[in-house]
This record gives structure tokens, C-alpha cells and sequence, in this order.
């Protein structure tokens, strides 16, 4: 019989969620500016060992390729992540124990109407560690990894919900192997919003040389990405172009075109010199 393996909790592992179960998994609390609300988070030690951990909030955003995510804790806090006051900012548990900590959202009197986004973060004091990764027989790479727990607050005011997209521009981009164009989107309303949508591009000539489809998840209210749409088949080369967005959501339909270019500097970017035939360069 081979011999048990090392557990894989062996370690401090925490985990974070709401004190009171809710349908959701995470906190949907309704307030109104000026208002205080007052609710509590538990912090769990999931592992087989004791440890600490710092407990934080932060401010909600929306991720590049669309989906809510969380800033970091040194970015300055505007929104929910300011509004949170914590009861303790550090937790020492014992394996598979967990403590309730209360908090308090303080709404700003000024705060605009609809749906905020933050985020209670639970960040053990051990959390960083390296990861080499290798790409080639010549170069590698280090990775920094932080053990995160997070759980969503959303925070809804009530007045009149303004449901609206901007389509800002289009820009080509990339990574290295792999096109791309940037589709600017804002969501200048006050509520989130889910969507899809397609991208056209033509030629100086008026042929179409591009057609994708896309899936837009969660745009958080007052952000705004550079939405990346991958090539496929023979790269873009150098020249002019029109891209036609349109996008549906929320049974709205929108629809925006813009002027763009292709360069020697964003093929450089991409392949490192101007490429010819390409290979699929699309993400698996």
C-alpha cells in the first residue's frame, strides 16, 4: 500500500464569508445616504495548522476582460471599500476554528444613486511566495503569488437607475504571439450590467477582413476597460481600418464605429518584426 500523502491543508488557510447565510454567498445590504448599516463577516481557518491573517476592505472594479474584481490594498479606496470600518484588522485562529467580526458601511451623503461594489479581503500574514517559471531552455520568469479570501459587499442606494454602455474607441493591441484590438467600454450608469456583442472590421477598400463575437460579463457602474478582442488567422498588417461594435444588453441595443490603424510599432509589439502568415495566434 502506498503511503498517505501529506495533507493538502497542512498549512493556515483561511477562507471569508457572510456571519449570516445568505442566498447569494456574499452581502447584498441596502442603504441610503447618510445611512449607517451595520452587519458582520466570519473568517475561517479551513487548514490544519494555526495562523494569522490581516483583514481589509478594498473597492470593486471591473476586471480587462470584463467580471467584477477587487483593487488592491494599496490603491486608494473611493467607493464601498472606503465606506467599510472593520471591528479588527487582524485574526489569529486556531485549525478548522473561525471568529465573527463586525463591520459598519457609513454611506457619504453625496454618494450617486444605484449599485456600489467593494469587497472584505482576508489576507494571511504569510501570503507571498515565488513561482519560477520556465519558457524556454534560456529564460524563465518569476511569479509572485498572494493567498487571497474575498468576499463581495454590494451596497444598493435607492433613486432613479440609469442603464447605460459607452463604446469609447478602438485601438490595436497585443501580447507577445498574440493580436489584439482594444475596444474602450464604459458603463457611465449606476447599475452593473452583463451583455454581448460583436466586432466587424474592414479594410481602407471596405472589405471585411475581421468578424468576432464576444461575451461581456459583470461591467461594474462608473468604470471603464480596454476590452482585448484577439485576431484570428493571418494577423492585421499595416494599414487603415473601420471597426463597427455593437453590443446588446439589458434589451438595449448599441452600435459604434471608429477609424483605426494598425502599425509597424504594434506588429513589433506583437511578433517582435513585422510578421507575414500567420498561424491562429487566438488564445486556446
Amino acid at each position: 500500500l502506498a503511503a498517505d500523502a501529506p495533507s493538502a491543508l497542512a498549512a493556515a488557510v483561511f477562507s471569508v464569508q457572510p456571519a449570516k447565510r445568505s442566498q447569494s454567498g456574499y452581502f447584498i445590504l441596502a442603504a441610503t445616504p447618510g445611512a449607517t448599516v451595520r452587519s458582520s463577516v466570519e473568517v475561517l481557518n479551513v487548514g490544519d495548522k494555526a495562523g494569522s491573517a490581516s483583514v481589509y476592505s478594498v473597492d470593486g472594479t471591473t476586471g480587462q476582460t470584463s467580471g467584477a474584481v477587487y483593487r488592491s490594498r494599496q490603491e486608494p479606496r473611493k467607493d464601498v471599500g472606503s465606506w467599510i470600518q472593520l471591528s479588527k484588522s487582524t485574526v489569529t485562529l486556531a485549525p478548522h476554528a473561525s471568529e465573527t467580526i463586525a463591520f459598519t458601511v457609513r454611506v457619504p451623503a453625496g454618494a450617486f444613486a444605484g449599485q456600489h461594489l467593494g469587497g472584505i479581503v482576508v489576507q494571511p500574514f504569510t501570503s507571498t511566495s515565488t513561482k519560477t517559471v520556465r519558457k524556454t531552455k534560456r529564460a524563465s520568469f518569476q511569479v509572485k503569488i498572494r493567498e487571497l479570501s474575498i468576499v463581495a459587499v454590494e451596497v444598493n442606494l435607492p433613486g432613479a437607475r440609469v442603464v447605460k454602455l459607452a463604446i469609447t474607441g478602438i485601438d490595436a493591441s497585443g501580447i507577445p504571439g498574440h493580436q489584439s484590438l482594444l475596444i474602450g467600454l464604459s458603463n457611465p450608469g449606476n447599475v452593473f450590467v452583463k451583455g454581448n456583442g460583436s466586432l466587424s472590421v474592414v479594410d481602407s477598400s471596405g472589405k471585411q477582413v475581421e468578424r468576432r463575437n464576444f461575451l461581456l460579463d459583470t461591467l461594474v457602474s462608473h468604470t471603464h476597460i480596454s476590452y482585448p478582442v484577439y485576431t484570428t488567422g493571418r494577423s492585421l498588417p499595416d494599414g487603415s481600418y473601420r471597426g463597427t461594435v455593437a453590443i446588446i444588453y439589458r434589451n438595449r441595443h448599441l452600435v459604434r464605429s471608429f477609424a483605426f490603424k494598425v502599425t509597424s510599432a504594434n506588429q513589433t509589439q506583437v511578433f517582435g518584426a513585422p510578421p507575414g502568415a500567420q498561424p491562429d495566434p487566438s488564445p486556446a
